[in-house]
């Protein structure tokens, strides 16, 4: 067992009473690392009305030589829900949204990347929605993505809710 006795515990949590996994006990993992990002300036904000986005270029250095890369755009906000309702970046706003599943007749899970991209304009800009609730399995990177350039939230559900509480 390479769990350390001194490990955290949830019992040593008061805001939570879930049990503790030994996969988050460990005192060391090779795979992580803190990054500390500086000297961004002014960042303007993602919001609905005007949805600024930001390129991220990242690359993975082992012993000095490039290994993986990847590239992302992202939005800055803060997002909460507050006795008035939803926060986002501090102003309160009144969702609107509806539940998607990603399949298509004919194609299930398979559709290409203009298909998924249109499902994002058609709930934004043809039904007026603020908001999509994903179904419970990972999304296309293509539909999020197009949410994030077009001002539409996303409560992206957890896959394989079914799988988690106590076992049987």
């Amino acid at each position: 067992d390479s769990v350390s006795s001194s490990a955290p515990h949830a019992s040593d949590d008061p805001e939570t009473t879930a049990p503790v996994y030994a996969s988050t006990q460990l005192k060391t993992d090779p795979a992580r690392h803190t990054v500390t990002l500086s000297g961004f300036g002014n960042v303007k904000l993602w919001d609905i009305q005007t949805p600024n986005l930001y390129s991220v270029h990242v690359r993975l250095l082992q012993g000095g030589k490039a290994v993986d890369n990847d590239s992302r755009k992202i939005g800055f906000r803060e997002a909460t829900f507050t006795d008035q309702g939803f926060s986002l970046n501090g102003k309160i706003v009144k969702l609107r949204g509806l539940d998607r599943h990603q399949t298509f007749p004919f194609v299930g899970q398979a559709m290409a990347a203009r298909g998924q991209r249109k499902d994002a304009d058609i709930l934004r800009k043809g039904l007026h929605c603020n908001l999509v609730r994903t179904s419970h399995y990972p999304q296309s990177r293509h539909f999020l993505d197009r949410c994030d350039e077009i001002g539409l939230l996303v409560l992206e559900e957890i896959p394989g809710w079914q799988h988690t509480g106590p076992l049987p």
